[in-house]
């Protein structure tokens, strides 16, 4: 039972360290976001290049009805780019993040 709680405890201190850095990371990148436009890009093109998040955030804007057509226009065309990014590199299975 001591391990458990012990386990419970290691848990509860890094689920506190991930939200601190996740506060101060999401700081950071929304003030530089709002003063530079090619930083915001940057930033969203690498989290987009990874399959696992694109493919989570694109189902969740097609199955998600307050989601603007727009949004979902877009996540299609970047999916599209990223098809044929990974066409151009010859293999269909290719991880751009790697």
């Amino acid at each position: 039972m001591a391990e458990l709680k012990e386990l419970q405890k290691f848990v509860e201190n890094a689920t506190r360290q991930i939200d601190i850095l996740t506060t101060v990371q999401m700081t950071i990148v929304e003030y530089l976001g709002k003063k530079s436009h090619k930083f915001r890009n940057e930033v969203m093109a690498t989290i987009l290049s990874r399959d696992d998040f694109r493919e989570e955030f694109t189902k969740f804007t097609q199955d998600n009805n307050e989601v603007t057509d727009a949004v979902k226009v877009e996540m299609m065309h970047i999916n599209e780019l990223v098809n044929e990014a990974k066409k151009m590199m010859g293999d269909d299975d290719a991880e751009l993040d790697k």
